[in-house]
Parts: C-alpha cells; sequence; structure tokens
C-alpha cells in the first residue's frame, strides 16, 4: 500500500512535487546494498518498481542533495564509483493524478520547477522539456547543467498521484558511462506494486 505524501510546489489548483537532485553527491562504498545479478546487470525491485542497471555499479543509501523540492516517498542511489557520476531514482506522492490526458497542463510548472532547482544548485536549465515514457507513465526528459562541472539527465514521469524522478548526474569523464545507465534503468522501469 502506498502512503501519499503531500508535496511543496504549489501549482495554481493543486499542490505537485517535482523533485530533483542536483550536486556533488559523495557515496561510501559501505552503504551499497545486494542485488540480483542477470547476465551483466542488476536488477533493483524494492519500493513497489523493478529496474536493470549495469552489473558494475551499486546501490547505496539517498545520498544527500543540494537542491530539491518536495517530501520524497523513497529514493534510491547508484553510484558507478567514479566520481560524481550516478543516478537518483525517487518516487513523491502527488495530491492529484497526473496522466496522458492532463500532462500538458503541468508542463510549464514542471519546467519552472526544474529551473529553480537548477538555479539552487549552481547550474542552469534551458527550459526545453522533452516528451517522453518511463515504464508506461508520460512525463518530460530535460538536461540541466549543475555547478561544480557536473551535468544531468532528468526524466519526471507520472503514474496517477505518484511522480517518479530519475536524475542521470555526470561528469565530463562519465557522460557516456551514465547516459547508457540511465538509459538501461529507463528502459527496464516497471511499477509492480
Amino acid at each position: 500500500m502506498r502512503t501519499r505524501v503531500r508535496a511543496a510546489a504549489l501549482l495554481t489548483v493543486a499542490v505537485l512535487a517535482l523533485g530533483a537532485c542536483k550536486a556533488s553527491v559523495n557515496v561510501s562504498s559501505g552503504e551499497s546494498s545486494p542485488a540480483a545479478a542477470s547476465g551483466g546487470s542488476n536488477t533493483y525491485s524494492d519500493n513497489g518498481v523493478t529496474f536493470q542497471y549495469p552489473s558494475s555499479w551499486t546501490t547505496h543509501a539517498p545520498a544527500s542533495m543540494a537542491a530539491q523540492t518536495g517530501s520524497a516517498q523513497w529514493t534510491t542511489t547508484l553510484a558507478s564509483g567514479q566520481g560524481q557520476n550516478l543516478i537518483i531514482v525517487t518516487a513523491y506522492g502527488l495530491n492529484f493524478a497526473v496522466n496522458s490526458g492532463n500532462i500538458d497542463k503541468i508542463k510549464s510548472q514542471v519546467s519552472q520547477t526544474l529551473g529553480n532547482i537548477a538555479q539552487q544548485a549552481g547550474g542552469t536549465f534551458g527550459g526545453n522539456l522533452a516528451p517522453t515514457t518511463m515504464g508506461g507513465f508520460p512525463g518530460y526528459q530535460a538536461d540541466i547543467t549543475v555547478g561544480g562541472g557536473l551535468a544531468s539527465s532528468v526524466v519526471v514521469v507520472f503514474d496517477g498521484q505518484t511522480e517518479y524522478f530519475m536524475n542521470c548526474q555526470y561528469d565530463s569523464s562519465g557522460k557516456s558511462d551514465v547516459l547508457a545507465a540511465c538509459d538501461q534503468v529507463k528502459g527496464s522501469f516497471q511499477a509492480t506494486g
């Protein structure tokens, strides 16, 4: 049973959480948790979702963020073991359902929230939101620059009253590995609960 959490970002007629994490993130190798190996990939299966990620990556307790909004139901961090190259997947509760029939109505709020978060993290967001899906859920994908030489490809999708947010953070040396891992997570993501 999922718990509904009130979110922090105010929309004119309802409350909508749009979470993001940008920053210098450090994870210690002592906090990793086990995952099931599956032919070069690991499987994350917890919190009502499942997805694949590279076998060389590890899961960690939630990383500390320099910028975020909303109140997360859960967060997991996947680390490549190389610098600040990582993927953070988070779920947020919403006070109303978002689906393919009404997602266009929240596009400007998604854009504004991503811009605010990028600014808090010392970066920029150009405002370009590309429609996407993850796990069959509608949403948006965008690129954000972050302070300290970092960048992020972010995906935000909506499953009714649940928002899934994926932040794929990389430095210049880790860009191709992180984006490949991000595509793997996105392509295999499924809600199970």
